[in-house]
């Protein structure tokens, strides 16, 4: 309830998390809020750029400035708050080096909705629901049924939790000691 007072945070969104710049894709999921109900908001927190313009042109041209909310300069403390009150974090990114905010939303207990391109999948396994980052119908379908779907939501956090645990510090202490073992 804190964390919500402190950045004015909806009742119902989905939370995006990183730099908005251009391969995260940030208008096309600001483009799908107009095709889902109402009561659903984008919270995007990350570093603004050049390319934010264009996600705030497309918001202000289709009178969205209620639903989306960019937050910049959100401290990294404050992060797992956001993600616990979210519904769902969406990274629709076209490519990524690894994707270290799916992890943080898996390790926060928010269900995940990836795009299918770059290293998602491998990254997230079964543990997300998918769509293609270029068909805005699909990113529409895909975050309509998590929203719309408790069980779904509640399975994806259970999958998310145990998955995060494939990238935890003692994991990777004990993958390079193996690796040590062999040479």
């Amino acid at each position: 309830a804190e964390i919500k007072a402190k950045y004015s945070l909806p009742d119902k969104f989905i939370v995006s998390v990183g730099t908005i710049e251009e391969r995260k894709n940030l208008l096309s999921v600001v483009k799908s809020l107009l095709l889902l109900p109402d009561d659903i908001h984008l919270v995007a927190v990350g570093r603004r750029t050049k390319y934010t313009a264009l996600v705030d042109k497309f918001v202000a041209e289709n009178h969205l400035e209620h639903r989306v909310h960019l937050l910049h300069g959100v401290p990294y403390v404050d992060l797992p708050a956001i993600y616990q009150c979210a519904d769902v974090f969406a990274y629709m990114s076209l490519y990524e080096g690894f994707g270290i905010p799916i992890l943080e939303a898996f390790h926060n207990n928010c269900p995940v909705c990836l795009s299918n391109a770059s290293c998602f999948p491998e990254v997230a396994g079964d543990a997300a629901i998918y769509f293609n980052p270029n068909d805005a119908q699909s990113m529409q379908d895909t975050l309509k049924e998590l929203l719309s779907t408790s069980t779904l939501r509640d399975e994806l956090r259970q999958k998310g939790v145990l998955r995060s645990k494939d990238y935890s510090l003692e994991r990777m202490v004990e993958q390079t000691c193996d690796v040590y073992r062999k040479l």
